[in-house]
C-alpha cells in the first residue's frame, strides 16, 4: 500500500487513489465509500487536468462536529522502529501532525492548498492567506491565529483544534502499512485476522469502510493506536552471526476503553473496562527469532473516583462490594479472555493513609471471587522503598518468580511458527498506574528479558548479561514512562531517574515536584477540554451535548483554580480582596488563562500557557504604580475588555466563561453579562485602590482599547521556583486538610507518622481478613 496517496476532487466529490482501489468521499451525504477505480465518475475526474487536489500520506477517517464534517489524515510521520517479518521489515510510524479537511457541499473542488489547517505545536501555517499575513502581520503565534481564523472561510472550529491538539502537542500515535500494530507478537503470529478494537484508535472515523463488504474496503482500513513505540540496536561482539544485533522494541497500546484523562477517568465501568489500561510489550529479535514478554496496567477495578478540585482529592469507593462484585467478575473474565491464565495481579498502593481503604477494598475483591486461576500481590511501595531504596523492589521480584515461570513467554522461531506461548500476564496498578507500576514493571520486564537472552543464546547462566542491555531496558521503559504519564496525566512520569538510571537523583526529585504541580494545573486548566474531544474522537456518548462547553465541573475547576492559586502565591500577610479568572484578550477562544488576584498591596497576574499547559508568568503589580484602568472593546472582538495600565506595562483581558460571586464560580449567559462581570472587576480595582492608598483613579470608558503594549505575555524564569514552592507546601495543606488549624499542622504531620510506623509494625493491615486469605484458592502475598 503505498504511502503516499493522490487526491482529485470536482464540485461533489473527493477521490483518493489507492493501489487497487479509490475512497470516495461524498460531500453530499458526507460518507466515505470504497470504489473500484474503474468507475467511470472517478476516471472522469482523474482525467481532468484542473482535478488534481494534492497529496494525502494516511487517511484516519471522517469525523462529526458542530454539523459539519472533516476528514482527518496524516500530514508528517516519522519511522520510529520496525517489525521483522522473516526476511523483510515492516516500519512502524509515529504521527507527527494531522490535519483535518471540512467537507461542505458548496459546489467547489477541493484543494488541499487552499485549505488553511492549524498549525501543529511549533508548526507553521499552511496555505498562501496565511503565510501573506506571517509575512505583513509581525504578532505573536495567537494573534496569527486568530488573525486566520477571522479572515479566512473554512478554517478548523475550536472543537476540531481540540481533536488535533490530541495528535499534534505531544505525538503518541502510531501506525503499521503492512502489519496491524494493534496485535502483540503472540497474536499476529497466530494469525488474528481483524484489528484488536481495544486499541484500534480511529475505528469510529472509519466506521463507514468497516462496514463495507469486499477486500477491497480492508486496504484503507489502517488502525492507529495511541501509546509508545521506541526500539534500541545492540551489538553482540561474541555472537556469529550475519547480522549481530540484538533488537530490543518496548510497544505501549492504550485502550479506548475508559479513555481518557486522569481525574476524569478513575476505576471501572459497567462493561468491565478499567481506566488508563495499557498494554506493554517487550519484544526481542535475533537470529531471525522473536520473544516477547506482555505485561498490563490498569487502574483498581472497583468503582472509585477522585475529583481534581485538591491538589491531592480524596479517593472515594463509589459502590460497596456486593455491587460492584460483577463488574469485577467481568473484568477478569475478559483479561483471561484475551491472555490467558492466570491473572497476577500486583497491587502497589499504600497500606496505610489515605489509600488503606482501597487496598483493602481491592483485597476484598479478590476473596469473594476466590478464583485458582487469579494471584494477588500486595507490595506497599511507598513503604518498603521509602528513603530511597528502590532496590527494595527486588523482594517482590522474588515473590513472582514462581509466577513469572508460569506465565512463560512468547516464542517465535525463523519459519513463523510459535513454538512457545505465554499464558496468562501480570496486572500491575498503583493508585495512577503511573509512577510506581513503571518502575515495577521496568523491574520484571528485566528478569524476563535476561531469561529470554539466555534462551537465544546470548550469554549462559553463569555470566553476566551484556553491558548495554541494561541500560538500553532502563532507557526504553523510562521514554514508556514518560509517554503513558503524559498521555493520561499530562506530565511526565516521576520516579523516572529510578527507571532511567537505577538509583534516585536530586534532580529527579526536583523534577518530580515540578510534574507534579504540573498535573495539578492541567486537571483544572485542560482535562475537561482534552476529555471531550477524546469522546468525540471515540465516538464515545457519554458527556454529549455538553460538548467543549462548560458544565458543573470546569465551573468549579475556575472557582477552585482561583482559591488554590492564591493559597500558593500570596504571601501570608496579604488578605485576598477578590479573585478572577479571565482571559488574555489575544486568545482564540473563552478558556480561562489568566488569575487576577487582588489584596490591598498589590495586583497579582498569574498567566497560564495554553500550548504548554503550565504556568507561565507571574507579575506582581504593586497598587500604587497603577495609573489607569480602561474599559472598552479590544481588537475585533466587541466584547468589554479590562485594560490595567501600571509603569510597567498594560494588560488586556475580557470575560471568559465563568464569574464569581463570593468565590462561588456561576455560568456566565450572555455577551452582555460578560460585559457586565468585567465592569465589576474593574470597579472593585478602582475601590480597592483608593480605599488602600488614598488616591484616586478613574476607570475610563473607551470606545476602543489600544493594543500596542501588552505586558501578560512577557516571560521570565520564576515558573520553577513557583512549582518549588507549591510542592514545599503541599505536606502542609494536606495536613491542614485533615487535621484542623494551620498552626498544629506540622506537630500533628509528625504525630501520624509514628502512628502510622507503630500500627505497621504492631499489626498488618489485613489482619482481619487472614483467615479467609489462608483459606481461598487464589494465591495471595501481602508484603
Amino acid at each position: 500500500m503505498s504511502a503516499t496517496k493522490r487526491c482529485f476532487s470536482n464540485p461533489d466529490t473527493l477521490y483518493v487513489q489507492g493501489s487497487r482501489s479509490v475512497l470516495k468521499i461524498c460531500k453530499k451525504t458526507r460518507q466515505l465509500s470504497v470504489i473500484d477505480s474503474q468507475t467511470q465518475d472517478y476516471i472522469d475526474c482523474q482525467t481532468d487536468p484542473h482535478s488534481y487536489a494534492g497529496d494525502i500520506s494516511l487517511i484516519l477517517g471522517l469525523i462529526e462536529a458542530e454539523g459539519s464534517s472533516y476528514l482527518i489524515y496524516v500530514k508528517q510521520a516519522s519511522q520510529v522502529a520496525k517489525f521483522y517479518e522473516k526476511e523483510e521489515t515492516a516500519p512502524i510510524y509515529r504521527i507527527d501532525r494531522i490535519d483535518a479537511l471540512p467537507i461542505l457541499d458548496d459546489g467547489l473542488a477541493i484543494k488541499l492548498d487552499s485549505f488553511v489547517p492549524l498549525p501543529a505545536k511549533g508548526g507553521s501555517l499552511a496555505g498562501k492567506a496565511a503565510l501573506q499575513a506571517k509575512n505583513n502581520i509581525r504578532l505573536g503565534q495567537k494573534q496569527l491565529l486568530k488573525f486566520v481564523r477571522d479572515k479566512i472561510p473554512g478554517s478548523i472550529p475550536h472543537f476540531i483544534d481540540e481533536i488535533l491538539r490530541l495528535f499534534n502537542d505531544v505525538p503518541d500515535f502510531y501506525f503499521c502499512y503492512e502489519r496491524d500494530i494493534t496485535h502483540t507478537t503472540q497474536r499476529h503470529f497466530e494469525k488474528t485476522k481483524t484489528p484488536d478494537e481495544r486499541f484500534f484508535w480511529n475505528s469510529h472515523l472509519l466506521k463507514d469502510i468497516l462496514s463495507s463488504p469486499g477486500e477491497a474496503a480492508k486496504d484503507w482500513i489502517v488502525p492507529v493506536m495511541q501509546g509508545h513505540v521506541q526500539s534500541k540496536e545492540i551489538k553482540i561482539d561474541d555472537v556469529e552471526a550475519s547480522i549481530p544485533y540484538l533488537s530490543l522494541t518496548l510497544i505501549s497500546r492504550r485502550s479506548i476503553h475508559r479513555a481518557g484523562a486522569r481525574y476524569l477517568r478513575r476505576g471501572i465501568d459497567q462493561d468491565g473496562n478499567v481506566a488508563n489500561f495499557v498494554e506493554s510489550e517487550l519484544v526481542l529479535y535475533m537470529f531471525g527469532h522473536h520473544v516477547s514478554f506482555v505485561q498490563i496496567r490498569g487502574s483498581i477495578p472497583m468503582f472509585w473516583s477522585q475529583k481534581g478540585y485538591h491538589y491531592r482529592p480524596p479517593l472515594v469507593i463509589g459502590k460497596p462490594v456486593e455491587e460492584s462484585m460483577p463488574f469485577y467478575e467481568k473484568h477478569m473474565e475478559n483479561l483471561q479472555a484475551h491472555y490467558g491464565k492466570p491473572i497476577v495481579m500486583v497491587n502497589l498502593v499504600n497500606q496505610t493513609g489515605r489509600e488503606l481503604e482501597l487496598a483493602r477494598c481491592y483485597l476484598e475483591h479478590v476473596l469473594r471471587q476466590n478464583s485458582e486461576d487469579t494471584e494477588f500481590f500486595s507490595f506497599d511501595f511507598h513503604h518498603h522503598c521509602r528513603g530511597l531504596n528502590f532496590e527494595k523492589v527486588a523482594l517482590l521480584l522474588s515473590s513472582l518468580e514462581d509466577s513469572l515461570g508460569k506465565l512463560g513467554f512468547c516464542w517465535v522461531d525463523k519459519t513463523g511458527e510459535v513454538v512457545r506461548r505465554q499464558n496468562g500476564t501480570v496486572r500491575t496498578n498503583c493508585i495512577d498506574c503511573l509512577d510506581r507500576t513503571n518502575v515495577v514493571q521496568c523491574t520484571i520486564s528485566q528478569y524476563v528479558c535476561f531469561g529470554q537472552a539466555r534462551r537465544l543464546g546470548l550469554f549462559g547462566v553463569a555470566n553476566e548479561p551484556p553491558e548495554e542491555l541494561i541500560p538500553a531496558l532502563q532507557l526504553l521503559w523510562a521514554d514508556n514512562g514518560d509517554s503513558i504519564s503524559t498521555q493520561y496525566a499530562g506530565t511526565a512520569a516521576l520516579k523516572g531517574d529510578m527507571t532511567r538510571f537505577g538509583e534516585r537523583k536530586l534532580t529527579g526529585m526536583m523534577k518530580d515536584g515540578y510534574n507534579s504541580a504540573s498535573r495539578y494545573y492541567l486537571s483544572h486548566m485542560r482535562d475537561a477540554r482534552r476529555q471531550a474531544a477524546m469522546n468525540s474522537l471515540l465516538g464515545n456518548k457519554e458527556d454529549e451535548g455538553r460538548g467543549l462547553g462548560i458544565g458543573p465541573e470546569e465551573a468549579a475547576n475556575v472557582g477552585r483554580l482561583v482559591t488554590e492559586t492564591a493559597n500558593y502565591l500570596l504571601p501570608e500577610n496579604e488578605v485576598l480582596v477578590g479573585g478572577w479568572a479571565l482571559v488574555d484578550y489575544q486568545s482564540g477562544d473563552d478558556q480561562c488563562d489568566t488569575i487576577l488576584m487582588l489584596t490591598r498591596a498589590s495586583l497579582y497576574v498569574a498567566t497560564y500557557d495554553e500550548d504548554s499547559e503550565k504556568v507561565l508568568d507571574l507579575k506582581i503589580l504593586p497598587l500604587d504604580d497603577i495609573s489607569r484602568v480602561e474599559l472598552g472593546c479590544a481588537g475585533r472582538s466587541p466584547r468589554t475588555h479590562i485594560r490595567i495600565v501600571s509603569v510597567e506595562g498594560a494588560w488586556i483581558f475580557r470575560a471568559g466563561r465563568t464569574r464569581l460571586f463570593n468565590n462561588v464560580p456561576i455560568r456566565i449567559k450572555s455577551p452582555e453579562e460578560a460585559d457586565e462581570y468585567i465592569e465589576s472587576v474593574a470597579e472593585q480595582i478602582r475601590i480597592t485602590i483608593e480605599n488602600a492608598l488614598d488616591m484616586t483613579i478613574e476607570v475610563v470608558h473607551v470606545d476602543r482599547i489600544p493594543t500596542g503594549q501588552d505586558g501578560a505575555k512577557k516571560k521570565f524564569a520564576t515558573m520553577l521556583g513557583m512549582f518549588a514552592r507549591r510542592q514545599q507546601s503541599t505536606a502542609a495543606n494536606e495536613t491542614r486538610e485533615v487535621s484542623g488549624p494551620p498552626r498544629s499542622r506540622g506537630l500533628i504531620s509528625k504525630i501520624k507518622g509514628l502512628q502510622s510506623t507503630t500500627n505497621r509494625e504492631a499489626q498488618s493491615p489485613f489482619a482481619e481478613l487472614q483467615e479467609r486469605i489462608d483459606a481461598c484458592r487464589s494465591k495471595i502475598v501481602l508484603l
